[in-house]
């Protein structure tokens, strides 16, 4: 949901079923108190449709499996969970994995929407009020394209 989404952990933690509305989610972020509205279709449609179908015992989304509405701590469990899993079934790349945090991936979120939809998608979706915060979001895996001297 965070990649998806590309907000940060404790707003996407708090995300309730309310919140999905009109075709979209809606949100107001914790840090900066700029709302974002995240259509609901492709991948994140098929999230929630899944999402809809399991035990739910709080109003919030994101939920353990049995139910239980996830905590911060819950979240970093998960992740700790998720890079040991990740870090065996990829050797070669363990001492990156390891690395990895629940914030990696807000970045992660940007870099993918500025390489198809540019730097204006990425401010939208993250809600910045200037470009310049993108800067320490978007990560250039490939290079910047450029021409040659002659």
């Amino acid at each position: 949901m965070a990649y998806l989404i590309g907000q940060r952990p404790a707003d996407v933690l708090n995300l309730t079923g309310e919140d999905v509305r009109d075709g979209a989610l809606w949100l107001q972020q914790n840090k900066t108190k700029h709302k974002v509205r995240v259509a609901v279709e492709g991948e994140l449609a098929a999230l929630l449709e899944q999402m809809g179908n399991r035990k739910v015992t709080g109003l919030r989304l994101i939920n353990m499996p049995d139910g239980t509405p996830m905590t911060p701590y819950m979240l970093r469990g998960a992740m700790d969970r998720a890079r040991k899993a990740a870090a065996l079934a990829r050797p070669d790349l363990a001492d990156r994995i390891k690395e990895f945090q629940s914030r990696d991936l807000r970045a992660k979120a940007a870099t993918d929407v500025d390489e198809v939809e540019g730097i204006t998608a990425v401010q939208e979706q993250l809600g910045h009020t200037t470009p310049m915060m993108i800067g320490k979001y978007v990560r250039q895996r490939k290079g910047k394209l450029v021409k040659p001297t002659r």
